[in-house]
């Protein structure tokens, strides 16, 4: 285990990689050696051609980030836009190190694929290819955006391809789920252009370089290789025999492609480079990992760079013009991680856990350095949530979530069986155990909708748990710290926004075991997350806190405790930072009666409250990426004082808090 610094935070372990989804140069990578790399886990750039990576998230909303487009006149300018799922598109002026949305006409879209024009320096134009509404474009540098639309009968977009000479020539490709639509005139009105790709399933397109002069196209297919045009995309044939029962993800062609033939493929069995106008290709030496997107330097040649972003494994990285490559994942953090778990005996057994969207449960047993998968027997390997029984040293039992039920090990994650009767297929998203768990073997589960489900004998069976909010969804589940005496369980749910009011996130408290509940309090909030904070001490005055939007809810202290008005009890909202901060996880001491402290994790780094939550600070001294996704105490916090963070892509960090009352 690493040596942990006071009141330092500092990486104490994590996994490189991920799944990279984007990439772009600076056009001026000679000089800068600036590179901007897309993941599920938001934007992370590299000062040094795509050899190290850091995160540049600030300002980002949806991580989720599918598409980049770097300015042409990025040396001047600065200027890079992103591409979001459910995100629409966000712009940074700095070079990515802050970031702000662009709202389309029809709110924040999933955006899939962006196109810059190549004199925006002039026309300040950029097109985003969307997955519901077609094509958007902006005139003005991002700052309004309408649809162009006409005569596109599809408008689910998979990727933009834009002509080098759009000045004069305005030609505009869109790959939809259904085709090729090609515009002549900036998107004003489109064409499909298929002829040859009857019954073919495009999924990415690359323009020649020198297109004005030879027409070239060439389109990558779910299943049937790789097309060409040389008629500028009216026809198209099929080309490279290798390639030809393959899933083509991604193009690329070298920007002297007139001159060296080169064209790089993306696929779900590798990545292939031919050298004659993609008529021959050949597996590179890149190791058998399915390729999502490619980018070459643009004074690439036989010695410039080559960068492939993959599923899963990150980044590679060739010198060599495609020849060989080398991984290329330091500082590069794109995993999909959502929970982190120690073992309650971490001190001795230094057992910790995570949970990913991406590539399940993973484990560490040295504190974090390393890490091994732990998902024999896992069906499914998008895991929402992960908990380890209180008794972990004795029992080894875990539970997870997933989108076909709950699953349990009872190996300390060495394989994983069913936990499903009288679940189904529910798909379980929020996961709550009791604290006494040895002896009830009582746990709660939620998922999509209303539904929550209790079990009493850890899983063997599960019935459903009524209750009279059957119309807002459930984001959190928690057991009291004595249920075992006082039979207290604690749900968050979300209301939707509707024409007639706005959202808002409610606290519901059973005090008979989920029989019989009432509303604590209701927050108006266009977030749908919610975090309880309950000390150990809430058997003695009741208090607990929830982490909801960008406030901690608190109930309002009085000389008894307790201020009611028609019966309920006053709240307060605590706000933790900005307006625009996410707060994503809440924590107590396990000596809060005594030291009052609290800490919360968000998207603007971890935040302590020494007050009992009435005045919040940041605890971020060392911490380089602010956007925490998970946050946990040690089990010997009260001595040891150390708290631990995932932050977004997948680093585990650590710090010894000594602050000074």
């Amino acid at each position: 285990m690493a040596t942990i610094v006071t009141n330092q935070w500092q990486t104490v372990g994590g996994r490189p990689g991920g799944t990279i989804s984007a990439l772009a140069f600076s056009p001026t990578l000679a000089k800068d050696r600036i590179v901007f790399a897309g993941s599920l886990a938001g934007v992370h750039r590299s000062d040094d051609g795509g050899r190290t990576w850091r995160s540049v998230n600030e300002g980002i909303v949806s991580p989720f980030v599918e598409a980049l487009a770097v300015s042409p006149n990025f040396a001047e300018d600065q200027t890079i836009f992103a591409g979001a799922r459910g995100g629409g598109v966000v712009c940074s002026v700095n070079g990515g190190l802050e970031w702000h949305g662009l709202d389309f006409w029809a709110g924040r879209e999933t955006v899939t694929s962006l196109a810059i024009s190549p004199n925006f320096a002039q026309d300040r134009t950029i097109f985003a290819g969307t997955e519901t509404g077609g094509v958007v474009k902006s005139a003005n540098g991002g700052k309004t955006w309408n649809p162009i639309n006409f005569g596109m009968l599809d408008l689910t977009v998979l990727a933009l391809a834009i002509s080098p000479s759009f000045a004069s020539d305005e030609t505009l490709f869109a790959v939809t789920a259904t085709g090729i639509y090609r515009s002549p005139n900036a998107g004003r009105a489109w064409r499909e252009a298929n002829v040859g790709l009857e019954g073919v399933g495009a999924q990415c397109i690359a323009i020649s370089p020198a297109f004005a002069q030879d027409r070239i196209v060439f389109v990558g297919t779910e299943e049937h290789g790789l097309f060409k045009s040389l008629d500028g995309g009216r026809r198209w044939q099929p080309v490279a025999p290798a390639l030809k029962e393959l899933s083509v993800n991604s193009i690329a062609l070298s920007p002297n492609y007139a001159d060296d033939s080169i064209v790089l493929a993306g696929t779900s069995d590798g990545l292939f480079v031919s050298l004659d106008g993609g008529n021959v290709f050949s597996p590179a030496e890149a190791g058998l990992v399915s390729i999502l997107t490619l980018a070459l330097s643009p004074t690439f040649g036989r010695d410039c760079v080559a960068l492939a972003g993959a599923a899963e494994a990150g980044m590679l990285r060739s010198d060599d013009g495609g020849r060989s490559w080398l991984s290329a994942n330091e500082g590069l953090s794109g995993r999909l991680l959502v929970a982190l778990v120690l073992s309650p005996d971490f001190p001795r057994d230094q057992t910790m856990f995570t949970a990913s969207l991406e590539d399940g449960v993973s484990r560490s047993r040295d504190g974090g350095a390393t890490w091994e998968p732990a998902n024999e027997g896992l069906e499914s390997v998008q895991v929402p949530a992960l908990i380890a029984s209180p008794r972990f040293a004795e029992d080894q039992t875990l539970f997870a979530a997933t989108a076909a039920g709950v699953v349990r090990s009872t190996s300390g994650g060495d394989n994983w069986e069913p936990a499903n009767e009288g679940l189904g297929e529910f798909r379980v998203q929020t996961l709550a155990i009791s604290p006494n768990f040895s002896q009830d073997r009582t746990l709660l589960a939620s998922g999509e909708g209303s539904a929550i489900f209790v079990t009493r004998d850890a899983g063997a069976s599960w019935s459903p748990l009524d209750h009279p909010f059957p119309r807002e969804d459930i984001v959190a589940l928690s057991f009291s710290p004595t249920y075992a005496e006082d039979r207290t369980i604690f749900v968050g749910t979300s209301a939707a926004p509707t024409s007639e009011k706005a959202g808002n996130l409610a606290i519901w408290r059973s005090e008979d075991g989920g029989r019989r509940w009432n509303c604590l309090v209701t927050h108006p909030s266009p977030s749908r997350w919610m975090a309880f904070g309950i000390p150990v001490s809430y058997k003695d005055n009741r208090t607990f806190f929830a982490a909801a939007h960008n406030v901690v809810l608190r109930p309002m202290a009085s000389p008894g405790d307790y201020v009611r008005v028609g019966g309920r009890r006053l709240w307060v909202a605590e706000k933790v930072a900005k307006n625009t901060t996410s707060l994503v996880a809440l924590v107590a001491s396990p000596d809060f009666a005594r030291d009052r402290t609290l800490y919360v994790g968000t998207s603007d780094g971890v935040f302590r409250s020494n007050t009992g939550g009435l005045s919040w600070a940041p605890v971020n001294e060392g911490l380089a990426n602010h956007s925490v996704v998970a946050l946990t105490l040690s089990p010997d916090y009260p001595t040891d004082r150390l708290i631990y963070a995932a932050t977004l892509g997948g680093t585990i960090w650590c710090v010894e808090d000594r602050f000074t009352r």
